[in-house]
Formats: C-alpha cells, structure tokens, sequence
C-alpha cells in the first residue's frame, strides 16, 4: 500500500501492474522483469522537503532462474517470510492441502534478516513437508537495504536447501524478483493460477484477479 503514497507519483511499473490486475477481467499474462531499476531509499513523508523529491534507483540486473526444468503451474501463496514464521502453528496458517502443486513466493522485510534465517525458514518447510507439495518458489529481491553483492548469499542459502539438501533439483526457484520490500513492485493476487517457464525464464499469470 506504501507504493500509493511514492514521492511524485507512483512508479509506472507499479501502475501497470495495478490496473492489470485489479482494474481488468482478463488474464493477467506474462509479467516481465522492471527495467526501470529498483530501490529502498527511505525518505520521510512527514518532511515537506521530500514531497517532490523522487527516490533513486538502482540499476536492475533482471530476475535469476535460479534452478528449475520445464514448465510448472501452480496457485499463489505466500507472503513476508518473518510474518509468515509467526503465523505458523497457529489458526492462520494454511491448511496443508493449500501447499498442493501451489507456487510459493517468499520476501524478506525491512528488517534485512540475513542468509541464514531464510535456510532456516525453508528447512522448517521442509519438515513440514511443503517443499515437496510445491510446483515453484518465487523469492523477492532483498529488502532493508542489503548490499547487491550479497543477493547471491540469498541464492545460495535457497539453493542449500531446496536442491542439496532435499534433492528438489528440478523444483523452480526464480530469485530477485520485483515484489515484497523493494520498489516498485508488481502484484501477487492469492490463490491465482501462475505458471513458471524455465525453458523461456517466463513467469506468467494465467488467470485474472477480478471479474467485471
């Protein structure tokens, strides 16, 4: 929702994104990677100085295919990492059926936790045995500021698990995507059918959000 509020207007790419989805009954399609760039300059709202000031982005290097073979469906769920470790265990969280041949996207927030907390949350997962329900991860590019030398740590925790360690060699995994705590953002309905193309590096949403 901070995104409605951006210094001099929200960035085109979150616009977009927007009005495909929730302005329009058709299919969402093909989202692509922003070529705009990227950021999560703070500037604070409550200084009149800053109100027609545009934050800076930094240059975007696209999205990474971090693994995966062929071409997968699956509905979306997901959300903030550290809000989804509190709902866990609780009459939030979803039911496991929810995890079927479903697309799980991931974001870390704000409070930048590190490479580890996200092994840590993904082997959690796996003992619950959501990992192997899945047809797909998508992980949103590293929010709170971390360095972009140390987004291929984020990969590589991911890769630890997901492939060395419970053998999922072929599950996709698509990293440093434009959603969760970076701006802009493109939108992520729940429950919408999306499908990942590995031999394309396409990532697609195949049904629309809202009906006319």
């Amino acid at each position: 929702m901070s995104g409605f509020a951006e210094n001099c207007g929200m960035f085109p790419f979150m616009v977009e994104s927007i009005r495909r989805t929730c302005f329009r009954a058709a299919p969402i399609g093909v989202i692509e990677p922003c070529q705009d760039g990227w950021t999560v300059e703070h500037l604070d709202w409550s200084n009149p100085s800053n109100q027609q000031r545009r934050r800076v982005l930094s240059p975007s290097s696209g999205w990474r295919f971090l693994q995966g073979l062929g071409v997968r469906q699956g509905r979306l769920i997901g959300g903030c990492l550290e809000v989804l470790d509190w709902l866990r265990g609780t009459s939030a969280w979803p039911d496991p059926s929810a995890f079927d041949h479903a697309i799980l996207f991931l974001e870390t927030s704000e409070g930048a936790p590190p490479p580890q907390a996200v092994a840590h949350t993904l082997r959690s997962y796996a003992s619950m045995g959501i990992l192997r329900r899945l047809s797909g991860i998508l992980f949103g590019r590293p929010g709170g500021g971390v360095p972009v030398d140390d987004f291929s740590k984020y990969d590589d925790a991911i890769f630890q698990v997901v492939a060395e360690e419970e053998g999922l060699s072929e599950l996709p995994v698509v990293t440093r995507m434009d959603f969760g705590h970076t701006d802009p953002m493109f939108v992520l309905p729940y429950g919408v059918l999306a499908q990942i193309d590995c031999n394309n590096r396409r990532f697609e949403i195949l049904e629309n959000a809202v009906v006319d």
